[in-house]
């Protein structure tokens, strides 16, 4: 990494980082060029190991690409700021992101889907109370990232601006 002080080290804020996103990017090897997809992911981190979940449905482009055991690389940020100085011309963007690569599972067997479906709500409806129908389960694809790379970066303006 080009600028040390802008790396996030604390596997706990990198993983609040990933929480915290929007969605996350995952690139496969395409035939022509990357096949890139983005996607709503929940986060799982234990025993100081990441997995990223995500779902879809059971037929699309993107089986073309997702295979067991299928190696992909992914990315995601938040705290997007536009930061501007206009008495000297100057901008710039905050933002906190990761990138890091895994292997791709699907998962098939039920109770495990269920409980990689609740992270993914979960990710989504902090405390509303939301009940996903469970008939859903049977014609949702879910799949989850075990992550073996991960590297964190972050550029705040209060450290940036002086």
């Amino acid at each position: 990494m080009r600028k040390k002080d802008r790396e996030v080290k604390d596997i706990n804020e990198i993983v609040d980082i990933l929480k915290r996103s929007d969605r996350t990017i995952l690139a496969f090897n395409g035939e022509k060029s990357p096949y890139i997809l983005p996607v709503n992911t929940g986060v799982g981190y234990k025993d100081e190991k990441i997995i990223l979940y995500f779902h879809g449905a059971t037929t699309g482009t993107k089986y073309n690409y997702i295979k067991e055991n299928a190696f992909v690389s992914f990315e995601a940020d938040t705290d997007l700021e536009l930061v501007t100085d206009m008495e000297r011309g100057y901008c710039t963007m905050n933002y906190s992101s990761v990138i890091g690569s895994g292997v791709v599972h699907e998962i098939k067997e039920y109770d495990e889907k269920e409980r990689a479906l609740e992270v993914l709500c979960n990710s989504f409806h902090l405390g509303d109370g939301f009940e996903y129908n469970r008939n859903a389960i049977d014609r949702t694809s879910v799949f989850k990232i075990d992550v073996v790379e991960v590297r964190g970066k972050a550029k705040r303006w209060k450290n940036y601006l002086k």
